[in-house]
């Protein structure tokens, strides 16, 4: 809910985006915007095959991409953790595909 103050100097026109708004306009210039409407949920782009806690490989809805998400805290984060996580990621789907 969206609550606005001003003074009604000039005419408001108030221009619902989507779906069914209630507006109520005190008299002291108030403006209430009220939008019920829900939106629809979206799908998620991206579906997670497997998470290690520090890395997540994902494959897009449609099956064409993957993405890798790989955190490391600033300690760590070497070139040697960086590949032992992508080959974690990997070996772990692997043993998913064909379990």
């Amino acid at each position: 809910m969206k609550k606005i103050e001003f003074r009604l100097v000039n005419p408001v026109r108030l221009i619902p985006v989507k779906g069914d708004s209630y507006v109520t306009v005190e008299t002291n210039g108030a403006v209430t915007i009220q939008d019920p409407a829900t939106s629809e949920p979206r799908a998620p782009r991206y579906r997670t095959l497997v998470d290690t806690g520090k890395a997540q490989l994902k494959l897009s809805a449609h099956g064409l991409y993957r993405k890798v998400e790989i955190r490391l805290r600033a300690d760590e984060a070497s070139r040697s953790d960086f590949q032992r996580e992508m080959n974690t990621l990997f070996d772990e789907e692997l043993i998913e595909r064909y379990l």
